[in-house]
C-alpha cells in the first residue's frame, strides 16, 4: 500500500503555504502516526474526529483537522504512519534536504559529525541535513554512513571486508 500512503502524503504536502507550513504538517503527522486512539477499532469515527478538532481549533489548522477526518472517513487513518514517513520523504526532497544516519562504536564529537554533514551537504548538493546518531558497539571503529537508500561503511570491518575484495579480485585475474 506504499502507494496509497504515497499519494496522500503529496497532497497534503501539496496544500502548504510555505516551507514553515510543510514542517508543521510533518510534525503533526509524525506525533498522529504513532497515536493508537487513531486507529482504535472500537473507538467511534465520531469520536476520533471531534477530538482531533477539539485538538486543532486554529483556523489554521482545519485542513489537518480536514485531511485526519478524510483518513478516518476513508477507513485509512491506520496508513498514517506510513503517510507521515513518506510526506517527510517528499517534503525533504522538495526542500532539499538531506537525512544522515550516522552509527559508530562511540559517540562523534560535534566537529566530526559536522565535517561529515557538510562533505554530504556538498556532495549532494543539500541546502541542509539533519543527523540521527546510532551508537553501536559491533562496528569496532569507524563510521556507517546511510542516506536514503546509500549505504557508506567506513567501519574498520568495511574496509577489511574491501581489501579482502580488492584481493580477491586480483587473484582472480591473475
Amino acid at each position: 500500500m506504499p502507494v496509497v500512503e504515497k499519494r496522500y502524503a503529496e497532497a497534503l504536502l501539496a496544500t502548504a503555504k510555505d516551507p514553515e507550513e510543510a514542517n508543521r504538517f510533518g510534525e503533526i503527522l509524525q506525533n498522529f502516526g504513532t497515536h493508537q486512539f487513531l486507529s482504535a477499532p472500537n473507538v467511534p469515527s465520531r469520536i476520533k474526529k471531534e477530538t482531533i478538532a477539539r485538538i486543532f481549533p486554529q483556523d489554521e489548522l482545519k485542513l489537518m483537522v480536514n485531511f485526519l477526518s478524510l483518513l478516518i472517513d476513508k477507513n485509512r487513518i491506520g496508513l498514517l504512519s506510513g503517510i507521515a514517513w513518506e510526506y517527510q520523504h517528499l517534503k525533504d526532497e522538495r526542500q532539499n534536504n538531506l537525512e544522515i544516519k550516522l552509527s559508530s562504536a562511540m559517540p562523534l564529537n560535534e566537529s566530526q559529525v559536522n565535517e561529515i554533514i557538510e562533505k554530504y551537504k556538498k556532495q549532494y548538493g543539500a541546502s541542509s541535513a539533519y543527523v540521527t546518531k546510532v551508537i553501536n558497539p559491533s562496528l569496532l571503529g569507524g563510521v556507517l554512513i546511510q542516506i536514503g537508500d546509500i549505504r557508506i561503511n567506513d567501519t574498520q570491518l568495511g574496509r577489511l571486508n574491501a581489501l579482502k575484495r580488492s584481493i580477491k579480485d586480483v587473484k582472480n585475474t591473475v
